[in-house]
């Protein structure tokens, strides 16, 4: 703060107390215990929090109300699901403990989650569903076929054989009769048999049955299934339920992550909120709250971070980005082991332990290209259009600073050789040849 005091804090906890919670094992697991007491003493505890840092001369400018509400089972590492009813139940506590406090200025986010399922939810999602569908089907098929079969016994023991299993069969053509076992499919050679109707019946209903029986269970004990099992939205759907809920008008915006979906998923929120409110659409910020990207190489890194990050995030309308984390150890830590712990997440800057010299520190990729930014947009600068000639293909953002100037940045991520930018601002323009990496440029005056 004494460098920056214009730096803006987001607070964003990670889980409730454990005696708030559904489940005592870990920080890890469960959710908020239902009740109005447990949401009026947890809407109690997180306005203490930010009593405490007011204490300490921290001001929080946004809160969270809960980092990653659709991500439960996480280990070791502290999380909890909070459904999207239970978020707007938190925020009128919240919201109605803050205005009788001290605290003043801080705003409410929604959500801070991802802009969708990642690539391995997605795949485990699927992979859950079709071993449940599985066994469950074999469960129910067996059983279904030893009381269909158990049926069929005491029926042949009743009835005449010829409807039923056959055991003895006659063959016309030679005169002679032989003793067939009686089993499945085993019938006499010219019975006019119902038994494939009877499968085609049993089937019909086994699968109606077992459809109707796994929807009633995901939805009586959503708590048995994995989270994106049990309906937990991820993506524009939840911060959609929660900003057209009566407790709406509480948030400031959203909050999102990069680790699924791609940034549209903001524009994609605003399509939905406009369809529902139409000309009374509330405004609605876009927070980039957390990302971490480690690809490989330096170069791959910078390219993604801008394309679909810095360039593609605030593009589709984020107000700001932020990294995982500021600063780490050369071992990425402080971080916990096991679970969903976070053992190669970087650090904007690594600070080797026991170092005492500037020098040391290593300014990682994330640093330069939050640089190709921040460095030259300051607060209150507001994005301006780009038109980008579909032929050249490369990505790029420009922003106008209240001090008068343009700033123009642009990726090329897409091509392997150098990309001949021509470019035009205010009819003025200049050629510049870019290779795989990301430039920026500044004009001193828009006119």
């Amino acid at each position: 703060l004494e460098v920056s005091p214009e730096v803006h804090f987001i607070a964003s906890p990670w889980t409730a107390p454990l005696w708030l919670k559904t489940s005592s094992i870990g920080l890890g697991e469960g959710t908020l215990r239902g009740g109005s007491a447990v949401m009026s003493t947890y809407a109690e505890y997180l306005v203490r929090y930010l009593q405490d840092y007011k204490s300490k001369g921290i001001a929080v400018s946004f809160l969270t109300l809960q980092n990653e509400p659709g991500h439960g089972g996480c280990g070791p590492m502290p999380c909890m699901t909070l459904w999207p009813d239970q978020e707007t139940d938190l925020a009128t506590q919240v919201a109605r403990r803050l205005n009788s406090s001290n605290v003043s200025g801080v705003r409410l986010l929604a959500y801070d989650h991802n802009w969708a399922p990642t690539v391995l939810e997605a795949v485990v999602q699927r992979s859950i569903w079709v071993l449940v569908a599985l066994l469950a089907a074999c469960t129910s098929w067996l059983v279904l076929m030893c009381i269909f079969r158990l049926c069929c016994r005491v029926h042949e023991e009743t009835e005449d054989p010829p409807l039923l299993l056959a055991h003895l069969s006659l063959n016309r053509e030679d005169g002679m009769l032989s003793r067939t076992d009686s089993g499945w499919g085993m019938r006499r050679s010219n019975s006019n048999s119902t038994r494939p109707v009877c499968y085609i019946l049993l089937m019909s209903v086994w699968c109606c049955c077992l459809g109707a029986g796994l929807c009633f269970f995901a939805g009586v004990f959503p708590s048995a299934f994995p989270v994106q099992l049990s309906g937990m939205p991820i993506g524009p759907a939840y911060p959609g339920e929660v900003l057209t809920s009566a407790a709406g008008p509480l948030f400031a915006g959203v909050a999102w992550h990069c680790y699924g979906g791609s940034a549209s998923a903001m524009g994609e929120l605003d399509k939905r909120l406009h369809q529902y409110f139409g000309d009374d659409m509330p405004s609605v910020e876009h927070h980039i709250t957390e990302c971490t990207h480690v690809g490989g190489t330096f170069s791959y890194d910078l390219q993604w971070n801008q394309r679909e990050l810095f360039i593609g995030g605030v593009n589709h309308g984020a107000r700001s980005v932020m990294h995982w984390s500021l600063a780490l150890d050369q071992h990425f830590g402080p971080h916990c082991d096991g679970g969903s712990c976070c053992t190669t997440c970087r650090g904007v800057v690594t600070v080797p332990r026991n170092t005492h010299v500037a020098d040391d520190v290593v300014y990682n990729v994330e640093f330069w290209g939050l640089a190709h930014h921040s460095a030259l947009v300051d607060r209150g600068s507001r994005r301006i259009f780009v038109k980008v000639a579909v032929a050249t293909d490369v990505d790029a953002t420009a922003y106008r600073t209240p001090y008068g100037e343009v700033v123009l940045v642009v990726a090329n991520s897409k091509h392997k050789g150098d990309v001949t930018l021509d470019i035009r601002c205010n009819g003025y323009g200049f050629r510049f040849p870019l290779p795989p990496g990301v430039v920026t440029f500044v004009w001193s005056s828009w006119d």
